[in-house]
C-alpha cells in the first residue's frame, strides 16, 4: 500500500486533462460486461456437456485435465447453481454471499488499474488478504459454511466423476478452433489472465490458492468449526404415587414423570429417533431394572423445547425398603437412564446418527416427589 499524488500537467497553453469519475466508473462498468459476456460465450453447448454416447465406463483420469479445460465454464456454472440452491432458506446469507461475490468480481477480477482511495494505492495482494477475511467471516456469521462447504464438495464430486467417465475424442478439433487446448484464444481462465491487464493478472495466483486452502485446510476448519450442540434433557417432574404417605394407593406400583428437551442450536432442527428409557431402583446391595419404556420419534426445530409426559408400570421394586427410607425422613434413590439416536439437519442435509446415552439420579420424599423443586439436568454416561 503506498499514496500516490496526482498532478494536471500542461503543454504549453493547452491543459492535459484527466477523466472524471462517472467517465471512469462507466469504462469500468462496460468493461466489466464485455468480459462477462466473453466468458458467457465461451460455455459449451448443454447437450454436448449431457451427451450419453461420449461417456466410457472405462475409468481414466488423463480425461479430467482435458475435460476441465474444455467445459470450464460449464462447470462453474453448475457449481455456482448448486451453491445458488444450497442457500435458498438462508436468504439473508445469500444477500451477504452476493454483496462478497460482487466484491470480488469488482475489486480483484475486474480491475486492470491499482486500487486507489484516497491516493492511497492498495496492492493486490492486501485486497486478497481483506476480501479473504471477509469472506471467511461471512462464513462464520452468516451460519451458512457449512451449506458452502457441502455444496462445494458435491459440484466438485459432480465434476471429477462427470470429467472422468467423458470421453474427449470428439472434443480435439472444437478445441483447437478455440485457440488450443489451453484456452488460449479466449474464455474464462483467458479473460482473467489476458494481456490486457499487465501486472494484474490474478488466476495465477488465486487458483492454486484456492486449492491449497480448499484441500488442506478444509477438514480441519469443517472439524474446528462444525460442533453442533447436543440436545439438554431435563427431568421436570418425578412423581409416585406409592411413595406418599398422605396418598389412599399405597400399592400403585406406576411412576409418573415429565421430560423436557431444549434444542440449543440457532441454526440447526434435530431428528430423533425412538428413545428408550429404563428406570431403576438405587439400595445398598442392589441396582436393579424396574421399568423400561419407549418414546415415539419426533422432531423438533432450533431453539426449541419439547416436553414429555410419561406414565411408566414398574415391578420388582423393593417398596418396603424405599418406604422405610422415606418414612424416617430419607429418601430413596431412583435413576432414570436414556439411550437415543439424533441427527442434526441445517434444512437440506442431514447429519449422520449420533448415539447419547443420558442418565440421572433421583431422589424422592415422603410426598412422592423429587425432593429438589428445580429440573435435574441427564448428563451424558
Amino acid at each position: 500500500m503506498s499514496k500516490s499524488t496526482s498532478h494536471t500537467g500542461y503543454y504549453g497553453t493547452i491543459p492535459i486533462s484527466t477523466p472524471s469519475t462517472s467517465e471512469s466508473g462507466m469504462e469500468f462498468i462496460s468493461r466489466a460486461k464485455e468480459r462477462g459476456r466473453s466468458i458467457y460465450a465461451t460455455r459449451k453447448p448443454w447437450k454436448e456437456l449431457a451427451d450419453l454416447k461420449s461417456f466410457d465406463r472405462a475409468i481414466n483420469f488423463t480425461r479430467i485435465k482435458r475435460n476441465l479445460n474444455y467445459f470450464r465454464v460449464n462447470y462453474a456454472m453448475i457449481m455456482l447453481g448448486i451453491l445458488f440452491l444450497s442457500l435458498l432458506w438462508h436468504p439473508v446469507s445469500m444477500i451477504v454471499f452476493l454483496v462478497v461475490f460482487v466484491g470480488w468480481l469488482f475489486l480483484y477480477f475486474f480491475r486492470d488499474e491499482p486500487l486507489v482511495v484516497y491516493n492511497w494505492s492498495f496492492d493486490d495482494r492486501v485486497i486478497l488478504v481483506v476480501l479473504s477475511v471477509v469472506t471467511i467471516c461471512a462464513l462464520i456469521l452468516t451460519h451458512v459454511w457449512l451449506n458452502v462447504v457441502v455444496s462445494l464438495a458435491i459440484g466438485v464430486g459432480l465434476v471429477v466423476l462427470h470429467s472422468t467417465f467423458r470421453v474427449t475424442d470428439d472434443l480435439y478439433l472444437d478445441d483447437e478452433q478455440d485457440g488450443g487446448y489451453g484456452g488460449g484464444g479466449g474464455g474464462l481462465l483467458s479473460v482473467v489472465g489476458s494481456s490486457e491487464r499487465t501486472g494484474y493478472s490474478h488466476c495465477s495466483e488465486v487458483l492454486p490458492f484456492m486449492q491449497e486452502q480448499l484441500f488442506t485446510s478444509g477438514g480441519e476448519l469443517a472439524l474446528l468449526m462444525y460442533s453442533p450442540l447436543r440436545p439438554r434433557c431435563s427431568l421436570e417432574k418425578f412423581y409416585i404415587l406409592a411413595l406418599n404417605k398422605a396418598s389412599n394407593h399405597p400399592n400403585s406400583t406406576a411412576i409418573a414423570l415429565e421430560l423436557s428437551f431444549w434444542n440449543r442450536n440457532n441454526e440447526k432442527s434435530i431428528y430423533y429417533d425412538n428413545l428408550n428409557m429404563t428406570l431403576y431402583y438405587h439400595s445398598k446391595s442392589l441396582t436393579s431394572p424396574i421399568g423400561n419404556t419407549s418414546i415415539p420419534r419426533f422432531y423438533q426445530q432450533h431453539s426449541h423445547t419439547k416436553h414429555h409426559i410419561e406414565m411408566i408400570q414398574t415391578s420388582g421394586v423393593p417398596w418396603k425398603d424405599a418406604k422405610m427410607k422415606v418414612s424416617n425422613g430419607s429418601a430413596a434413590v431412583f435413576r432414570v437412564y436414556l439411550t437415543m439416536n439424533i441427527r442434526y439437519s441445517n434444512g437440506i442435509w442431514k447429519s449422520r446418527r449420533h448415539e447419547l446415552s443420558l442418565g440421572v439420579n433421583v431422589t424422592v420424599n415422603d410426598q412422592g416427589m423429587k425432593s429438589v423443586n428445580s429440573s435435574l439436568r441427564l448428563l451424558a454416561v
